[in-house]
């Protein structure tokens, strides 16, 4: 069963600024975040990345493995 779970952070205008997924497929996880440019290093990846692991970790029939990987050149995500 494929499931897949997102969050969003938005800023103080209500704008979405991150957004993370999750997509849970057969018992193997991948994530992935973006944040808005003008709003990185502010914490709003973390904070949606936490969030999105919350529902995952709740949800019935998650994975065993969650897999997150980056470009070598990402230094931020590194």
């Amino acid at each position: 069963m494929s499931e897949l779970i997102h969050a969003e952070v938005s800023g103080v205008d209500g704008a979405i600024v991150s957004l993370c997924e999750i997509y849970d497929d057969s018992g193997m996880a991948y994530v992935s975040v973006d944040t808005v440019k003008s709003h990185r290093r502010k914490g709003h990846a973390h904070a949606c990345v936490k969030r999105a692991l919350e529902w995952w970790g709740d949800s019935i029939g998650r994975a065993d493995n969650l897999h997150w990987f980056c470009e070598k050149d990402n230094v931020a995500s590194r």
